[in-house]
C-alpha cells in the first residue's frame, strides 16, 4: 500500500504527491501558494495573513537624523532615538571630548559619548580606585595597596614579599598606622583562620 498520494493544489492547479500522515482539509504544492490563497483570510489558530491586529497602534514620527516623518509601531518605539532607515542609523555625529576636549564622530545609534578613547575615560574615572591602580616597586609592576604604601613610608624602606600588613580592628578601610602590624604569612593567615572559626 502506497504512503503517497497525488493532489492537485487549488491555487496554481499543479499536481503534486504528498504522504498521506500529512494531509490537511485543503493541501497546497508550497508556502507560496498556501500564502496567496489565505491573503486576507482566517487561518487556523485565529490569525489573519497580512491583516494587523485589533489592537495595532502606529505612531507617527520624525527621524532623529533628517527629521522626515514615518510611521513606527508601538513594538519598535524603544529607545530615545528612531531613524527612518539604516543609512540615517549609520550616518556620524560629532561629539566634543570631556577631557581633552577633541572634537572626534560616531554613529548615530550610539547615544551619550562623552570620551574619545578609552584613556580619557581611565583619566577622568578611575581617580576614585587610585589605591587599586598598578604601580612600579622594583624592576618589575605589581599592585602596591595603599596600606603597604603607608607603611612603607612610616618604617622608611620598601616591604618584603613575605610580610603582610593586617588590619588590627579588622575594618581593611582603617589605613590609620595605629591600625597596621607586619606580620608574617604564616602568622597572618593563622589569626584570620582563627577570625573564621569565631564567626562559626
Amino acid at each position: 500500500m502506497s504512503k503517497k498520494i497525488e493532489l492537485i493544489c487549488p491555487t496554481c492547479n499543479i499536481t503534486f504527491i504528498i504522504y498521506k500522515t500529512k494531509l490537511r482539509q485543503v493541501n497546497y504544492c508550497s508556502h507560496a501558494c498556501r500564502g496567496k490563497s489565505l491573503k486576507g483570510k482566517e487561518v487556523p489558530g485565529g490569525f489573519k495573513k497580512n491583516v494587523k491586529p485589533h489592537n495595532y497602534k502606529e505612531n507617527l514620527i520624525n527621524c532623529s537624523v533628517c527629521n522626515k516623518e514615518f510611521h513606527r509601531s508601538s513594538s519598535h518605539m524603544i529607545g530615545n532615538s528612531s531613524f527612518c532607515s539604516m543609512e540615517c542609523r549609520k550616518k556620524q555625529v560629532e561629539y566634543t571630548c570631556q577631557c581633552c576636549g577633541i572634537k572626534f564622530s560616531v554613529r548615530n545609534y550610539r547615544n551619550d559619548v562623552k570620551f574619545c578613547s578609552r584613556s580619557c575615560l581611565a583619566k577622568i574615572n578611575l581617580s576614585k580606585y587610585e589605591e587599586y591602580r598598578f604601580q612600579p616597586t622594583g624592576e618589575t609592576y605589581r599592585p602596591t595597596r595603599t596600606y603597604r604604601k603607608i607603611m612603607e613610608e612610616h618604617l622608611g624602606r620598601k616591604l618584603s614579599s613575605d610580610e603582610h600588613i593586617h588590619h588590627i580592628d579588622g575594618n581593611p578601610s582603617n589605613n590609620d598606622i595605629s591600625n597596621l602590624m607586619i606580620l608574617s604569612n604564616a602568622e597572618h593567615s593563622k589569626i584570620h583562620a582563627e577570625l573564621r572559626q569565631k564567626r562559626t
